[in-house]
């Protein structure tokens, strides 16, 4: 699911924070982990943070979770932990099959080599 928003200025905002929160992050999150506490992760700088956004999500069982600002390259646990792993796994599959093929890679096989790291 994805959706688009745009606030006058261009930047994201308290509104559309919210509704991100509650019309994507928590139904799309509801639906996986049912009657569960869930857990959001968010940049440092986030001005799309207010109380209508903490209590929405203390009222959903939405632990907001805000990394210190300039520090999610060495922090965000996805990146660092389990996506640098298939960076580094998908990377050396592209570069066997350039060197088996001596072909670039292009979307037809981009997906089958991605599954395969």
């Amino acid at each position: 699911m994805a959706r688009w928003a745009v606030s006058p200025k261009g930047w994201k905002d308290n509104k559309i924070g919210y509704d991100v929160l509650k019309e994507l992050y928590d139904l799309i999150s509801r639906r996986g982990c049912p009657n569960e506490t869930r857990l959001l992760t968010l940049y440092g700088h986030v001005p799309h943070i207010n109380y209508k956004f903490l209590k929405y999500s203390e009222q959903n069982d939405i632990i907001v979770f805000c990394f210190p600002a300039h520090s999610t390259h060495l922090l965000q646990p996805l990146d660092v932990v389990l996506f640098s792993a298939l960076q580094n796994a998908s990377k050396e599959t592209v570069e066997d099959q350039f060197r088996l093929t001596s072909v670039g890679i292009n979307w037809d096989i981009f997906f089958p080599l991605y599954k395969q790291a």
